[in-house]
């Protein structure tokens, strides 16, 4: 794996790129890639590069240029890098197809090879008929999906799929042949004893000589794993990952929403007073314990709709449904701040903690976030500045 910036210069590489190329990383850094890259058509490729900022692209085969002159035959995968919404570089990713084309070469000397490549795959590949109906399943299918071949050739294929993504592979399927293109898609396969499995499926139909479908070879991948990868990341980019809250940019897309509906909302600043104190005198363990705790009293304090986020540090805000009077939103205020002045305890310790309220309510014509916000911190500066464990409303 190599990372790029936008002009396409290798910024930095993983001991297996050094491995594949013989390079050691330090020669590679600030060369470009395209340099390295042997390919039929440079002018191509350079746009390949170029497009691979807006989007992930399909794979594409290269030849990569090694320290020692040789040219090595790989998979190249290009995923742009997002921060912050922001493109701001590429992962390049290199796949040794040497071994693979050596089975590809072999398997076209004879294809009696087929049967050694597909019972020795981990992924699952299947043949299928112009009716749909099985011609072969590889054996690796008892280790990705539990059954036998015996056990899956008894039933249809769409069977085994989840019928929400049935419609979807009819139809991808369908088009595939119509185009003579690759089909690819992720679903959910029925494994024996696991439930729905994540997995990738590549399609590919195959013509006679005369142009007429004959069969069509599937391969099935299970990537679950990556699935679950992709889920946390997704979590964590739109949740804290102390409290497990919402964070700042889930709470600013839930607030630009309403405001796009002209929505009434209220939100509410919290913050804990004087925890500066508990850090030094208790710690920061301790600190991150009441951080926890006061996170799990907002949560039980909110209603169906609502929202309860943290900012950072520990400030922590809550937004709520409206329409909502200012009268409800100050009710709701003080039984939070009675629900901080029941007993704490974090690491047997005892403590007092209080909290201080701003409130702002947003009225449909609200502008922006930022300004909902500002207005409900001035109301929380307000409430410190009254003497702490108090909530004020900025109207």
């Amino acid at each position: 794996m190599f990372t790029l910036d936008l002009e396409g210069r290798i910024l930095e590489g993983n001991q297996t790129a050094s491995k594949l190329t013989g390079f050691i990383i330090d020669e590679l850094k600030e060369n470009r890639f395209l340099d390295y890259v042997a390919a039929d058509d440079p002018e191509r490729f350079r746009l390949y590069l170029e497009q691979a900022l807006s989007t992930p692209l399909e794979d594409s085969r290269i030849r990569f240029l090694t320290s020692a002159g040789n040219e090595v035959n790989c998979l190249l995968k290009l995923v742009p890098i997002i921060v912050g919404g922001n493109r701001v570089g590429i992962y390049a990713i290199l796949k040794d197809m040497t071994e693979l084309d050596k089975m590809a070469g072999k398997f076209a000397e004879s294809e009696n090879l087929f049967q050694i490549i597909a019972e020795n795959a981990h992924d699952v590949i299947v043949l299928l008929n112009n009716s749909g109906q099985f011609m072969y399943i590889s054996p690796s299918c008892l280790n990705v999906y539990g059954s036998t071949r015996e056990e899956i050739e008894a039933q249809a294929l769409l069977s085994l799929i989840h019928p929400e993504d049935n419609e979807e592979l009819d139809r991808k399927l369908t088009e595939s042949i119509l185009t003579g293109k690759l089909c690819k898609m992720q679903l959910r396969v029925q494994h024996k004893t696991r439930g729905w499995v994540w997995s990738e499926l590549l399609g590919t139909p195959v013509f006679d000589k005369d142009g007429e479908f004959i069969h069509k070879v599937l391969i099935l991948r299970d990537i679950s794993k990556q699935k679950e990868y992709e889920s946390k990341l997704e979590f964590f980019a739109y949740h804290d990952s102390l409290t497990g809250l919402p964070n700042r940019r889930m709470l600013k897309e839930a607030m630009f929403r309403k405001i796009e509906q002209n929505e009434e909302f209220a939100v509410m600043i919290l913050d804990i007073d004087d925890f500066k104190v508990i850090n030094d005198e208790w710690g920061h363990e301790v600190g991150d314990q009441v951080i926890q705790e006061f996170a799990q009293r907002l949560t039980r304090n909110i209603g169906e709709g609502d929202l309860a986020a943290r900012l950072g540090g520990d400030e922590f805000v809550i937004l709520y449904k409206g329409p909502i009077s200012p009268e409800e939103v100050m009710e709701k205020a003080g039984l939070i701040r009675q629900s901080m002045e029941l007993s704490w305890n974090a690491w047997d310790t005892d403590l007092k903690i209080t909290t201080s309220i701003g409130i702002h309510i947003a009225s449909a014509e609200a502008f922006n976030p930022s300004d909902v916000l500002k207005n409900a911190d001035h109301a929380l500066y307000e409430a410190k500045n009254s003497g702490k464990n108090n909530f004020q409303l900025n109207r």
